[in-house]
C-alpha cells in the first residue's frame, strides 16, 4: 500500500512536471512568436523588396510569363528604382574591374597615400596626375553615380546573413579615387575641380544612407572620413573655400541620421530574429551549419561541440531564451540611437553589462548584439570629423582675418558647433596666437594632449598618424 502511494505520488509529480514543461515551452513559443511579429521587415526595406520582385519577374522568359501568376507590373516609382539600380550596378561592375585589374592605379595610390604628402616629390605628383588622367572615364562614371538617385545595389533581404554586398568595397575605392583627384587638382591650382570631387564623394556616401544595414553605414562613415581627409590635404590652413564648407555642412545637415540609424537597427533586429528562427526550425544539421558559418574557426562560445548541442532539438528552451534575450537587448538599445553619444554612452554600458551577465547559453545574443552596438561609436566619430571640419576652418579663417587665432572657441562667429560628440563639452583648444591645437579626446575619453590616433585616441584637426609623427599644431604665417 505504501509503495503504491509512493508510486502514485511519483507519477503525479512527473505529470505535474511534464505539464509545467509543456506550459513553459508554450509560453516561450508565444514570446518568440510575438518577438518575430515585432521584428518584421522595416519600412526602409520595402523599396528593396519591390526591386527584387520586379527583377525576379523580369527573369522569367517572356513566353512563360503569361502562364504564371506573379506580382503586378511595377508602378512608375518602382520602375524608376529598378532602372536606377541597374544603371548603378553596371557602373559598379565596370569600376570594380578597373580597381582589381589596374595595377598602376593601385600601386600609385598605395605608395603615395601610405606616407605624408610633405614627402611627395615632383615625380610623385606627376605619377598621380598621369594615373588619374588614364582613368578619367572611370572618374566620370563615378560622378554620374554620385549624382544619381535611389539605391546603389538590389539588396535581397530574403538571404538574411548570406546577403551579398559586393558593391561596398567598390564604393569605398571610388571614394579614394575622388580623394586622390581632389588632392591632385588642388595641387595644380584647380580649386573648383577639387571642391567638386570632394562634394561628389559626400553625395556618393549619401546614396548608402538608404541601405538599412550596419556594414553599409560603417562604409558610409569610412567614406566621410576619406572626404574629410581629402579636404584637409587639398587645402592649406586658412584656404578651405567657404562655399565648399557651406555645401558640405548643408549635405550633413540634410541627413536624417537618427532615422537612418533606427531603420538600420530594425533591419538588423529582423535579420537576427530570422537567423535564430532558422536554427530552431531548419533541423539539427542545418542549425549546426548556420552556426558554424556565422561563428567560424570554433568561435562559438564553448567551441564546436557546444554549437552542436545548441542546434539540437533538446536545446529548444535555450534557443527560445536566447532569442528573447536578443530581442530585449535590441529593444533596449534602439532609443539610444536618437541620443547624442555622450548621453547614450552610460545606457550602452549598462546594456553591455547586462549582456555580459547573461549565461553562455545566450550564445547568439553574446555574438551579435555587442558588435551591432559599436555603430553608435562609429557615428560619433563621423560627427566629430564633421564638427572639427567646421570649427577648424572657422579658426583658420579667423586667423586670416585678424592676424592671430581666437583666444577661445567662444570667440568664433556664427552657428558653428564646438561641442565634442564624445563628451558633450567643447573641443580641446589651445593657442599662442600664432599656432593652435584643436582636437576631440576621442572614444576613450582620455586627453592625450592632441596625439592623433585613428582607433581610440584623440581625433586632431589636421593631425597626423602616430606612425608618421604627431602634430596638432597649425601655423599659417
Amino acid at each position: 500500500m505504501k509503495k503504491q502511494r509512493l508510486l502514485t505520488l511519483l507519477l503525479s509529480a512527473i505529470a505535474v512536471l511534464l505539464v509545467a514543461l509543456v506550459g513553459y515551452g508554450h509560453y516561450l513559443g508565444e514570446e518568440t512568436r510575438a518577438l518575430r511579429a515585432g521584428h518584421g521587415l522595416p519600412p526602409a526595406a520595402e523599396p528593396f523588396v519591390r526591386i527584387q520582385e520586379t527583377l525576379q519577374a523580369e527573369s522569367i522568359p517572356a513566353q512563360d510569363r503569361e502562364n504564371r501568376r506573379g506580382p503586378a507590373a511595377p508602378d512608375e516609382a518602382t520602375r524608376e528604382l529598378v532602372d536606377n539600380v541597374k544603371a548603378a550596378e553596371a557602373v559598379l561592375t565596370r569600376a570594380d574591374t578597373m580597381f582589381r585589374e589596374n595595377t598602376a592605379w593601385n600601386e600609385v595610390y598605395d605608395d603615395l597615400f601610405s606616407r605624408p604628402q610633405s614627402t611627395w616629390s615632383a615625380a610623385d605628383w606627376a605619377r598621380l596626375s598621369d594615373v588619374l588622367a588614364e582613368n578619367s572615364d572611370v572618374l566620370a562614371e563615378v560622378y554620374a553615380l554620385a549624382n544619381g538617385n535611389g539605391p546603389l545595389y538590389p539588396l535581397d533581404f530574403s538571404q538574411g546573413y548570406h546577403l551579398p554586398l559586393p558593391h561596398l568595397s567598390t564604393v569605398r575605392s571610388m571614394a579614394r579615387l575622388l580623394q586622390a583627384s581632389a588632392i591632385s587638382r588642388a595641387h595644380s591650382g584647380d580649386e573648383a575641380g577639387a571642391a567638386a570631387d570632394l562634394l561628389a564623394g559626400v553625395r556618393l556616401s549619401s546614396r548608402l544612407e538608404e541601405e538599412p544595414l550596419i556594414i553599409s553605414q560603417l562604409v558610409r562613415v569610412a567614406i566621410d572620413a576619406i572626404m574629410y581627409q581629402g579636404v584637409i590635404e587639398s587645402f592649406p590652413p586658412g584656404e578651405i573655400p567657404p562655399e565648399l564648407l557651406a555645401q558640405l555642412s548643408a549635405h550633413h545637415e540634410a541627413r536624417d541620421l537618427p532615422g537612418s540609424l533606427t531603420a538600420m537597427w530594425q533591419m538588423e533586429g529582423n535579420m537576427g530574429v530570422e537567423f535564430m528562427s532558422g536554427i530552431m526550425n531548419g533541423g539539427w544539421q542545418s542549425g549546426q551549419a548556420q552556426l558554424r558559418e556565422f561563428f567560424p574557426h570554433s568561435q562559438f562560445p564553448g567551441g564546436d561541440w557546444a554549437a552542436t548541442i545548441y542546434a539540437s532539438p533538446f536545446a529548444r528552451p535555450w534557443q527560445h531564451l536566447d532569442m528573447i534575450a536578443f530581442g530585449q537587448a535590441m529593444n533596449a538599445f534602439e532609443p539610444t540611437l536618437a541620443q547624442p553619444f555622450y548621453e547614450a554612452r552610460p545606457i550602452i554600458e549598462e546594456i553591455q553589462g547586462h549582456i555580459d551577465s547573461l549565461p553562455r547559453t545566450r550564445a547568439v545574443t553574446h555574438g551579435l548584439v555587442p558588435a551591432m552596438m559599436a555603430i553608435h561609436r562609429s557615428m560619433a566619430r563621423a560627427q566629430t570629423y564633421q564638427h572639427l571640419l567646421s570649427v577648424g576652418a572657422a579658426v583658420e579663417t579667423y586667423g586670416n582675418n585678424n592676424g592671430t587665432y581666437p583666444p577661445s572657441l567662444s570667440d568664433l562667429q556664427g552657428d558653428t558647433s564646438v561641442i565634442d560628440p564624445h563628451t558633450g563639452a567643447p573641443f580641446q583648444y589651445r593657442t599662442d596666437g600664432d599656432t593652435f591645437q584643436l582636437y576631440s579626446v576621442g572614444p576613450d575619453l582620455t586627453d592625450d594632449g592632441g596625439e592623433h590616433d585613428v582607433v581610440d585616441g584623440d581625433i586632431v584637426w589636421r593631425g597626423t598618424r602616430k606612425s608618421t609623427g604627431t602634430t596638432g599644431l597649425v601655423a599659417t604665417r
